[in-house]
C-alpha cells in the first residue's frame, strides 16, 4: 500500500505523520507527503521528531502532484485547510481525514512552542499507528 499525508505546506504535519509511518510499517508499505505548497521542512518538526529518535532532516518538501495521485493508494489530510480538496482526489483512492491542528497556531498562555510540537507528534503517532493497524 502507497500512504500520502498531505498538508497545507508539506513542512510540519504531513513531515512528521510520514517519519512516523516511515518508523512503524513494515516493507509491505511505501510512504511520502506533501503539500498545497511545498515550504521546506520546518526546523521545529525536525527537532521535535529527532528528540524520539526520528531524522527528518533529510525529508523533502513537495507539493501535490498527479504523479503522487497515481502512486497513492490511501490519502491522508492532516490540516482542515487541505480536506476540502479531496474532492478532487481520484475516486480509486481511499482518503482519510484527520483534524490536527498547526502546532504554530496553539496558543495557550502556559504553553511553549516545543510543547506544541510534541503535542502534535504524539498524536500523530498514536494516529499512525492506529492507521496502520487497520490497514
Amino acid at each position: 500500500m502507497n500512504i500520502l499525508f498531505i498538508c497545507a505546506g508539506n513542512s510540519v504535519r504531513s513531515q512528521m505523520a510520514e517519519g512516523w509511518a516511515r518508523e512503524l510499517c513494515d516493507e509491505q508499505h511505501e510512504v511520502t507527503s506533501a503539500g498545497l505548497q511545498a515550504g521546506g521542512v520546518h526546523p521545529l518538526a525536525v527537532e521535535s521528531m529527532r528528540l524520539v529518535g526520528i531524522d527528518i532532516s533529510q525529508h523533502n518538501s513537495r507539493r501535490i502532484s498527479d504523479k503522487l495521485f497515481n502512486w497513492a493508494d490511501f490519502i491522508i489530510t492532516v490540516a482542515d485547510r487541505v480536506e476540502p480538496y479531496s474532492v478532487y482526489f481520484p475516486e480509486t483512492i481511499k482518503h482519510i481525514h484527520w483534524p490536527i491542528p498547526n502546532p504554530d497556531a496553539m496558543y495557550a498562555p502556559n504553553l511553549q512552542i516545543e510543547e506544541a510540537y510534541a503535542i502534535i507528534r504524539e498524536d500523530l503517532r498514536e494516529r499512525v499507528e492506529q492507521f496502520l493497524q487497520s490497514i
